[in-house]
Parts: structure tokens; C-alpha cells; sequence
């Protein structure tokens, strides 16, 4: 888990890019104060991404795994790690609902989970 310090930053930036405002109305820039925020903003792209049909089941599952290793990495201990997982399943039940309701495009869904599978070498 040493290597959550050198994700989280980089994450960060590249999660911001990508649309990591997707289901919430936090600044963007107070949303990555931690490791369980940016974990949420992975979910909530997921959760987005999951919700368009056009958006294949191969590559959603390719996506949520490397991620979820991403998330997984961000935990410095056991206490943390859960904290970040609740937080990627809170992300990922807000992005759902962000695409539901009409506040975030399938298009934009898209744009946001290509932006991470290009930085996470797909």
C-alpha cells in the first residue's frame, strides 16, 4: 500500500479531467481532500458509464477491475481501505443516479471512462 502516495495525486488530476464533477456539485477543486473522494469520483465515472447501454459489459468489467486495484492501492490500512470502498460504491450509486436523472450524458459518461482507461493504459 506504499504506492497510494504516488496514485493519489496523479489520480487526482486525471479523474478531475475526465469528469469527475459527474453526479456531484462539489468544487471541483475541493473534491480530492483524500484517498475516499477520489475513490468516489472513480465510482461515480463507473457508476455513470454503467447506466448507458451503449457502453459495453467487456469493457465496463475491464474498467472496474483495474480501477478497483486503483481504489485499493489508495488505502494506507485496513480502516481506510474499507472507508475507500464505501466511497467508491457511494461514487458509483451517484453517477448511476447523475445519468438517470438527466444531469450527466451517456456522452459525457463516455468521454470520462476514456479519459481513465487511456491513463490507466487500458
Amino acid at each position: 500500500m506504499a504506492m497510494a502516495s504516488f496514485l493519489v495525486l496523479p489520480l487526482a488530476g486525471f479523474i478531475l479531467a475526465s469528469g469527475a464533477g459527474i453526479g456531484t456539485t462539489t468544487p471541483p477543486t475541493q473534491q480530492f481532500a483524500s484517498s475516499q473522494s477520489a475513490s468516489a469520483a472513480i465510482g461515480r465515472v463507473l457508476g455513470a458509464a454503467a447506466s448507458c447501454k451503449e457502453i459495453g459489459s467487456t469493457r465496463l468489467d475491464r474498467a472496474a477491475n483495474k480501477l478497483s486495484a486503483v481504489v485499493d492501492s489508495m488505502a494506507k490500512d485496513a480502516d481506510e481501505l474499507s472507508a475507500v470502498h464505501r466511497s467508491f460504491l457511494s461514487g458509483v450509486i451517484a453517477g448511476g443516479d447523475a445519468v438517470d436523472r438527466g444531469s450527466t450524458s451517456c456522452a459525457e459518461a463516455r468521454a470520462a471512462l476514456a479519459h481513465m482507461e487511456r491513463n490507466l493504459g487500458r
